[in-house]
């Protein structure tokens, strides 16, 4: 017996429909997610994997449709509480270009000021 999960179109739309309706909720916390994976090359705290929401194109079909959502005027105006949010924006557009080259797989972060800056926002967090 072979366990598997299907999602349907529905399902999709419906958690589409729902992280338009309630997008500081999903991509403050749970869009950008780290990877469990430790770099194995890196020293001890030199960098961490992360990798965007698994589901993300399933819920918007294509990374187009990914980037005239984080694109559109109210997403954008989620970000211009702080210096913070704003610079978590850009850290969220530059995963979206990350993760089209890496089909969605996990990509690595080096820069200590960055991984600080994300650590204040996403929910998905794992510690050595």
């Amino acid at each position: 017996m072979t366990r598997k999960i299907i999602i349907t179109e529905d399902a999709n739309e419906l958690m589409k429909n729902f992280i338009v309706d309630h997008p500081n909720e999903y991509l403050k916390k749970f869009f950008l997610r780290e990877h469990p994976e430790p770099p194995p090359f890196l020293q001890e705290g030199a960098g961490r994997y992360y990798h965007l929401d698994s589901f993300l194109l399933h819920y918007f079909n294509d990374w187009e449709t990914v980037l005239n959502f984080l694109k559109s005027e109210a997403v954008i105006k989620l970000f211009q509480n702080d210096d913070d949010e704003r610079k978590f924006y850009g850290i969220l557009l530059d995963t979206v270009d990350r993760s089209k080259e890496t089909n969605l797989e996990k990509f690595l972060i080096t820069d200590r000021n960055t991984i600080i800056l994300i650590s204040k926002f996403i929910a998905v967090k794992y510690f050595k």
